[in-house]
């Protein structure tokens, strides 16, 4: 089967072959709740990898999805028209597998991982055989070679976004050792690698460590059909959020952790306020840097003037998104 055929099985322009797709990944910090709860509506972030998988079976591929993470079940469950295995480290292991990347590699939290995923692998493949298994991220990519080489199966990178684009232009050689992994991964030899042209330089990475450009794919990520809503009653909203509706809302939505930046849009403000007097700042999501977000908040007297919303339903963003008359992202 020609890889490009397997790529377009990631939009709506499917080639009317149905694949069975295997996805192995590790827990993401804003989908782990709906992995635990077992529904979309516990949705808290990166909306476009669940969508993805939802795309792809909504064109009638048998889509599997592999996740480890810190579970209180590993249940499989249908989700979405896709199916879901979790696999639940055990406690100790589950530590490990949080190390650094060159740390892990020579620990015994990487060798569960990989083991845990073969396994967990042949126990589905023995009644759906994958044509093809996408690896999120580097450590999955491993395992993910050789059960494609068992299997027959089309092997696809998938990362979305890297790190990368900062410790190989910006830190001396020698930092770059933690991220052994990762770059050790750029060596696998997929059928394709999909990087998300999320600002993170992730063409330059692949260019840099000397990727095969005709096996590569550097592609921004969609948006939603349906998401614009004309009819919305964007004062009802503003209101919803403490707004008047002659109040300009701009509107930013993030996990709330370093690399969003967040507090560069918040240490803006003062300028913004002092050129537009009725802007005001509104942000959805949660995370770890919400109390020093907070705390930058009072220290600039920006109290009236930003509001952090916490985590919110996916329905209530796009009604945000509707009724922002600016959206912000940071880098």
């Amino acid at each position: 089967m020609p890889v490009t055929d397997v790529a377009n099985a990631e939009t709506r322009d499917s080639t009317g072959e149905k694949l069975t797709v295997f996805i192995l990944t590790h827990d993401w910090s804003g989908l782990h709740q709906m992995f635990e709860d077992e529904t979309f509506d516990k949705m808290a972030g990166v909306p476009l990898v669940p969508m993805l998988w939802k795309t792809m079976a909504d064109q009638g591929h048998d889509v599997h999805v592999f996740v480890i993470g810190d579970f209180s079940s590993s249940k499989d469950f249908m989700m979405g028209g896709f199916h879901v295995h979790r696999i639940c480290p055990p406690p100790l292991i589950f530590k490990a597998m949080k190390a650094r990347p060159f740390r892990n590699i020579f620990k015994v939290g990487w060798l569960w991982t990989q083991n845990a995923f073969k396994r967990e692998v042949n126990r589905v493949a023995a009644e759906h055989r994958p044509d093809v298994i996408y690896s999120y991220r580097s450590d999955p990519a491993y395992v993910a070679h050789r059960l494609c080489r068992k299997y027959g199966a089309v092997h696809i990178g998938r990362r979305w976004g890297t790190w990368l684009g900062h410790t190989l232009f910006n830190v001396p050689w020698y930092k770059r050792i933690r991220d052994f992994g990762e770059i050790l991964s750029y060596k696998i030899p997929y059928d394709m690698l999909i990087m998300s042209n999320d600002g993170t330089l992730g063409d330059k990475v692949a260019e840099k460590l000397k990727y095969p450009p005709e096996r590569h794919r550097f592609w921004l990520d969609g948006t939603k059909r349906g998401i614009y809503q004309p009819d919305l009653n964007v004062a009802q909203v503003k209101e919803s959020v403490g707004l008047t509706p002659d109040q300009l809302m701009i509107f930013a939505v993030a996990r709330l952790d370093t690399w969003k930046r967040l507090d560069r849009a918040i240490g803006a403000m003062p300028t913004v306020i002092e050129r537009i007097p009725n802007a005001r700042l509104v942000i959805g999501g949660d995370g770890p840097l919400r109390k020093d977000l907070e705390a930058q908040i009072e220290q600039l007297g920006v109290s009236e003037y930003v509001t952090l919303l916490g985590s919110i339903p996916h329905a209530r963003v796009r009604e945000l998104h509707n009724a922002a008359d600016l959206f912000l992202t940071v880098q």
